[in-house]
């Protein structure tokens, strides 16, 4: 039997340097965190995230990354500031409330997706460049955003021929 859910696709951004607020020390926790991302509950940023659900996917792209010295130092080791790119494709699902979106303790509008594949990790981000040529006028978004069925096809048909 076939299924006629309509999946949508997301493209969820992070800025290394306001992750934990804006030029926090604490955002040097931000590589730890990407490299060992498998679950996570993603804050939506402005844009409206009303119509996600279960089973939609979507990538995690890194911009810029401004961290000054500072705020990528943990105890005497300074982390490396991260390259602009795709670091994962992600699965949104449900969390223990059985809601894909829903509000933290704070109020934060937050998304619940577990990891398909950690580019980071497996030292495969897709480069500033690529990135830019694949998400074409959605790369310079300053907030997560839904993105059209076309651009994430050709995202995961760039990662299966990098795979190669």
């Amino acid at each position: 039997m076939e299924s006629n859910i309509k999946i949508n696709y997301w493209m969820l951004l992070c800025n290394p340097n306001k992750w934990f607020g804006d030029k926090s020390t604490k955002n040097a926790e931000v590589n730890g965190i990407l490299y060992d991302l498998v679950e996570f509950d993603w804050t939506t940023g402005r844009n409206s995230f009303v119509d996600i659900k279960e089973g939609d996917l979507g990538i995690i792209k890194v911009g810029n990354d401004h961290r000054s010295k500072a705020c990528r130092t943990i105890g005497n080791d300074t982390v490396d500031i991260l390259d602009a790119g795709i670091y994962a494709i992600v699965e949104f699902i449900n969390n223990e409330n059985g809601t894909v979106l829903h509000k933290d303790a704070n109020g934060t509008p937050r998304v619940h997706f577990k990891v398909l594949r950690n580019l980071y990790k497996e030292n495969e981000i897709i480069d500033k460049d690529n990135t830019q040529r694949l998400l074409l006028g959605d790369f310079k978004s300053f907030s997560s955003k839904k993105i059209s069925e076309d651009i994430f096809l050709n995202i995961d048909a760039f990662i299966n021929k990098q795979d190669k």
